[in-house]
């Protein structure tokens, strides 16, 4: 997240306040949208192009139309991903939450985010690998597989089996520490 911060300084760039107004909204639109997909899980398309009709910030939810698996799924935010959103609506000027030159959906337009990875010296990661990281989160925390199936908007559980080997390590620990606690 250090990689993607809008106000840090950047090799051969003006510190934020001298760069130009069009690159720190780029910054800043790299940023809100990583939050965005390691706090709701989604995949970047789904975060890219949604409009702001799939959003209620009073309730605190996010709608997701899944294409790809062509299903609907309901997403409460988190306090940052809220927060991010509250600022985003305060500015919108159109109908969807990430827009490029032209107040169009932002479609893929990747870049930033892959300069941020490299700043990062993160090897062989990719977008989607942010996704991944939501889901081992969820089940390193708790979550089982069919929670964070239903989650991601997964049709079958099978497709969240990737993440069984972190669910088994935590029932293991689990197990373990009742063992303990009744040995006590």
């Amino acid at each position: 997240m250090d990689a993607l911060d809008p106000k840090a300084d950047f090799k051969f760039r003006p510190k934020y306040e001298g760069r130009p107004d069009e690159e720190n909204r780029h910054r800043q639109d790299n940023y809100d949208l990583v939050v965005l997909l390691l706090d709701t899980g989604a995949r970047y398309s789904e975060i890219a192009n949604i409009t702001w009709d799939r959003i209620d910030l009073e309730q605190r939810m996010i709608h997701f139309w899944r294409p790809k698996v062509r299903n609907e799924s309901i997403i409460y935010m988190t306090g940052r991903v809220f927060e991010i959103l509250k600022r985003r609506k305060d500015s919108a000027t159109s109908q969807y939450v990430f827009t490029n030159e032209k107040s169009g959906a932002r479609g893929y337009a990747a870049k930033g985010i892959f300069n941020a990875f490299e700043r990062a010296e993160l090897k062989d990661f990719h977008i989607h690998d942010l996704r991944h990281t939501c889901a081992s989160r969820l089940i390193q925390n708790g979550m089982n597989l069919y929670e964070v199936s239903q989650m991601l908007g997964h049709v079958d559980v099978q497709t969240t089996q990737r993440y069984a080997h972190l669910e088994n390590r935590e029932i293991g620990q689990r197990a373990r520490d009742i063992m303990e606690k009744l040995n006590g």
